[in-house]
């Protein structure tokens, strides 16, 4: 989309049917881009809309231009523009990425991962399979018990006390 007023130039990626305007009263309205098409004897463009083995030979964009309360829909082959009033819309070569994308990790991070996997294991089992520990704090010093302790601990402490 290139703005008339300021020349900016920005790209758009249009993936679905989308409304575009650059801030005036005239706009375009994106609908799909189609994988070929074909010219009648009266010079007109109709799409097809399926191609064999989903490649896009002769892509072609359907769009809808709506400019002075009119609306006329249009063929556009890439390289051409529609232009009007307040910007001009070029329609290039259309991109195609696939649906499946190869994506590669290094190995360290694999790494990492089971690493922090046993990691996690490890205290989730400490947390509910070890029983539960205490410091208690004597005369003689500090000692770590656990909750089977309990009665041993309570009886250093009222001899103690």
């Amino acid at each position: 989309v290139t703005v008339k007023a300021t020349g900016e130039v920005t790209p758009l990626y249009l993936t679905e049917p989308s409304f575009i305007s650059a801030g005036g009263t005239d706009s375009i309205m994106y609908h799909n881009v189609y994988p070929g098409f074909v010219e009648t004897p009266d010079g007109e463009r109709q799409v097809l809309t399926q191609s064999a083995g989903g490649e896009y030979p002769d892509p072609a964009y359907y769009v809808v231009r709506l400019a002075d309360g009119i609306t006329e829909p249009m063929i556009l082959l890439p390289g051409e523009s529609v232009e009007p009033s307040d910007a001009a819309y070029r329609f290039d070569e259309p991109i195609y990425y696939p649906a499946i994308r190869v994506k590669t990790t290094p190995i360290l991070v694999y790494a990492l991962l089971y690493v922090s996997f046993v990691l996690l294991t490890l205290g989730l089992s400490m947390c509910f399979f070890v029983p539960t520990g205490a410091v208690a704090a004597d005369g003689r010093g500090y000692t770590i018990v656990s909750k089977k302790w309990e009665t041993e601990l309570r009886e250093r402490f009222r001899t103690t006390a």
